[in-house]
């Protein structure tokens, strides 16, 4: 695995976690149209572009696609690796039940409204429950990170790239 790829994967993971508790304590849960957290999808742009910069500068000679995509995609998966980590500890130890709670205290009038009965109202709290789990919340950012993140290696792979002349 290449440095940059661990430098930046890192810094990334660790940036994109602290961004992430600060926007749960200012802006607030369930609240998805806020600008400020559509931010987010920023940070993994510029640490990808950051690590295959920093790897190309070190190439001695031509950097392929190739070769900057795969700076890229490790780059990814450090960061989604240690996302899962962050993000367990974020929704299981810094906001433990108060994510879960106020999901559901948001979604009950809409269920309510829509005339779900009790036990089906019951069933979707549990199954709400079981999909904000802070494991299944990490591993679902890590798939969704995961494909964002090779789609976005392809572009900068792309704009970095050099010829071989």
């Amino acid at each position: 695995m290449k440095q940059p790829s661990v430098k930046w994967g890192v810094i990334g993971a660790l940036v994109s976690f602290l961004y992430g508790v600060v926007i749960l304590f200012t802006v607030g849960i369930g609240k998805g149209g806020s600008a400020f957290q559509w931010i987010g999808f920023i940070i993994p742009v510029v640490v990808i572009a950051m690590a295959i910069r920093e790897d190309k500068a070190s190439a001695t000679s031509s950097f392929s696609f190739s070769a900057a995509f795969m700076t890229g995609a490790q780059t990814v998966l450090i960061m989604v690796l240690l996302g899962i980590v962050l993000t367990y500890v974020q929704f299981a130890f810094i906001a433990p039940t108060d994510y879960q709670d106020t999901l559901i205290s948001q979604a009950m009038p809409e269920w309510e409204k829509s005339g779900l009965s009790e036990a089906q109202i019951e069933q979707s709290e549990s199954i709400t429950r079981s999909m904000t789990s802070p494991l299944a919340m990490g591993i679902f950012g890590a798939v969704v990170g995961g494909i964002f993140g090779l789609i976005v290696s392809a572009i900068c792979g792309a704009a970095f790239s050099t010829k071989e002349k």
